[in-house]
């Protein structure tokens, strides 16, 4: 599931912190027109194919509708975003490779994967290099995301995404890369600054949960001017302001 907004993140991010909101959110989202959106709240159901199967006041969709939409869908692999779920089934010599990969642990997928391509003749040959290539381009989607959270300095988000990364394919190139992405992360004056922040911002934000809303605005602003320039601070304001 994912919630869209028109809105600019400046304007969403404190409403989705304040309602402590799980859901993926996106800003600046100009889909509304392509959906029919009329009114809000509305939503879209999709199903695997893409294509659109119903759209209205969430109030009107039916649990009839939601399993007609999943026939066909593939569960998701469980291991959370470390994890992709592969094109071929954990079966044969391919079955450790393929339920590593499920449950999140590359490095050991990627070993298995790598042993099996080398091997003998077999008809398991073929889908161990489609396997790899899954894999590549899976790593590659995981540090694009990354980066793309640092550039947005979500610091502590895009350093989380690495560490998992250097820690799941230790050894690898990719995963010895985001490793030392972490390092160059601490080392830069400005990423370091904004590191120190949001780890400040996460732990006040803990702090001030059961705080009425006047005293959680004056501590929100306090560490505002405490933390100027920073994102953290930003995000601390968005909230004051919107209180």
């Amino acid at each position: 599931m994912l919630g869209l907004s028109s809105e600019p993140p400046e304007k969403v991010e404190p409403y989705v912190e304040e309602l402590g909101i799980t859901l993926p959110i996106g800003a600046s989202s100009s889909t509304s027109g392509r959906y029919g959106v009329r009114g809000i709240p509305d939503a879209a159901l999709i199903g695997p194919d893409g294509k659109l199967m119903w759209s209205g006041h969430p109030s009107s969709l039916s649990k009839d509708k939601v399993k007609e939409a999943l026939k066909g869908a593939r569960k998701p692999a469980p291991g959370g975003y470390m994890a992709f779920r592969p094109s071929m089934p954990a079966e044969g010599a391919l079955k450790s490779a393929v339920e590593a990969a499920l449950s999140g642990d590359l490095g050991k997928s990627y070993a298995a994967a790598q042993k099996v391509a080398a091997g003998d003749a077999s008809p398991d040959q073929e889908n161990a290099q489609v396997l790899i290539r899954e894999l590549d381009q899976h790593i590659a989607d995981l540090r694009k995301a990354a980066d793309n959270l640092i550039e947005r300095l979500s610091i502590l988000e895009g350093i989380e995404v690495l560490e998992r990364m250097g820690a799941s394919l230790k050894g690898h190139e990719a995963g010895d890369a985001a490793t030392e992405r972490v390092k160059d992360i601490k080392k830069d004056e400005r990423l370091s600054k904004e590191l120190e922040a949001a780890e400040a911002f996460a732990a006040l934000k803990k702090r001030s949960d059961r705080l009425s809303t006047a005293k959680k605005r004056k501590a929100y602003e306090d560490f505002a001017r405490k933390n100027e320039g920073t994102r953290a601070a930003a995000r601390a304001m968005a909230f004051v302001n919107a209180n």
